[in-house]
């Protein structure tokens, strides 16, 4: 099946949409660069010497205790906590390097979305005039959403968005005209994805459902190439993430019982994937309800603002 070119958009339309959605995210979020680390943020950044220093970088990065000064939870997640790394050096410990990270990646993602949005609208045969107004604007709507704001103002809270960006690009790339780069530019997007949160893994089922919804069947002829190497790309990870994971904790931690069998399999991960998938497409369909990263209460109603924002939202995509 011969691939539909890539609609017609510039480099330049792609920096006008990010810097549209860094300025709402900027209004929405950008009360937060005062506030101070908090929370999770205590034991994994601020009290975490070994987030604070490239010594024994990269090699400390496969040791499953070192996102936590108290030992209370095993991860494999080396790029998230380098960009910890990356903020904790700019700011020798201050909030705003971190708070200014995460939301200029709020703002990629939004972009990223419009593009991939905007590629699958061509795919799909819509009207260019009627679908790319209503994309911009859900995605600008997107920026300013409410549920978003513990993603800003924890800076472990960044683990989900920061995946996103590098999940959503991996299948933005996928869906792109052939070329020799596309698949292993993808391939090289994914692995940053799991390798920032294991929720990932959702797609090894996501890329193939995207490409069904598309193509129908058809796929299995034409895309079997994609799902192989997402299935080996995923494959490869989990092998790579039990071998780290089986290190035992160190003398001086104190785990979590759950956190002594984080190694779950690799189905309770994609369910877990699936319900962070469904945390962010609940932002744009079901506006109400718990927040993304901690299910933190948030207020609900028909006329709360995070209510509001979702039917606008919902309005403006047909």
């Amino acid at each position: 099946m011969r691939t539909p070119p890539e609609p017609n958009t510039s480099a330049t339309d792609s920096a006008k949409v990010f810097l549209a959605c860094l300025l709402v995210t900027l209004l929405a979020h950008g009360v937060s660069l005062q506030a101070p680390l908090l929370f999770d943020d205590l034991h994994q950044i601020v009290e975490n010497e070994q987030l604070q220093t490239w010594e024994g970088f990269p090699g400390k990065l496969f040791d499953p205790w070192v996102g936590s000064s108290t030992g209370h939870g095993a991860f494999f997640r080396p790029v998230l906590f380098t960009t910890f790394l990356i903020d904790w050096t700019i700011g020798g410990g201050s909030p705003i390097p971190f708070r200014v990270t995460s939301l200029l990646l709020l703002a990629i993602f939004a972009t990223v979305l419009w593009s991939i949005l905007i590629r699958l609208g061509t795919l799909l045969g819509l009207d260019k005039t009627r679908f790319r107004p209503a994309f911009f604007a859900a995605c600008l709507v997107f920026c300013a959403h409410p549920l978003l704001n513990e993603s800003i103002l924890l800076a472990t809270g960044r683990s989900t968005l920061l995946m996103a960006v590098f999940a959503v690009a991996s299948l933005r790339v996928f869906l792109g005209e052939q070329s020799p780069r596309r698949l292993p530019i993808a391939a090289a997007l994914l692995a940053l994805a799991l390798l920032t949160k294991e929720s990932a893994v959702v797609l090894l089922v996501g890329v193939p459902l995207t490409f069904f919804a598309v193509e129908g069947l058809s796929m299995i002829r034409s895309r079997w190439r994609e799902v192989l190497l997402t299935l080996g790309v995923v494959g490869a990870y989990w092998v790579l993430r039990s071998w780290v994971l089986s290190r035992p904790p160190p003398e001086w931690a104190t785990p979590r019982p759950s956190s002594l069998n984080q190694n779950i399999d690799l189905l309770d991960q994609i369910s877990q994937g699936f319900i962070a998938l469904l945390g962010f497409i609940k932002l744009l369909f079901v506006p109400w309800g718990l927040s993304l990263v901690h299910e933190i209460p948030v207020p609900q109603g028909s006329f709360a603002l995070a209510s509001l924002l979702g039917w606008l939202v919902l309005v403006g995509l047909p």
